[in-house]
């Protein structure tokens, strides 16, 4: 929680110096909601990218590499609501389809909000985790 509350505010501290510049307007509220929405849009794509090597990494055998072990790991995590909902397909796993397109939908939602409340995309280009 602490390191979340802290990506925040080093998030903030970018837009502000971006308001600083007049690159964006300087207005407390949507300072706020551009740090915490640009910080959900990059752990989403954090999860999106520990997916995809999930994904190619159990295709590669257990190497004992502690890294690939540990995003295997988190991946599985992802994926493992995905497959206590699906049917079992025997050799073939169609739970990361639906991590993958839940993670996509997550995505268009929350920029959905982000239009929605005056923000525009381009202002969280700016930000470090879009």
């Amino acid at each position: 929680m602490a390191s979340l509350i802290f990506a925040v505010l080093i998030q903030f501290l970018v837009f502000t110096i971006y308001s600083f510049n007049e690159v964006i307007e300087f207005n407390l509220a949507m300072l706020v909601t551009c740090s915490i929405y640009s910080i959900v849009l990059a752990i989403i794509k954090i999860a999106f990218w520990i997916m995809l090597l999930g994904v190619i990494f159990s295709w590669i055998g257990d190497l004992g590499n502690p890294v690939i072990r540990l995003i295997r790991e988190i991946a599985d995590s992802f994926f493992k609501p995905f497959r206590q909902i699906m049917p079992d397909t025997g050799m073939l796993d169609f739970s990361p389809i639906l991590g993958f397109f839940s993670i996509y939908f997550v995505e268009i939602l929350i920029k959905g909000f982000v239009v929605n409340s005056g923000i525009s995309l381009r202002v969280l280009e700016l930000g470090i985790g879009f």
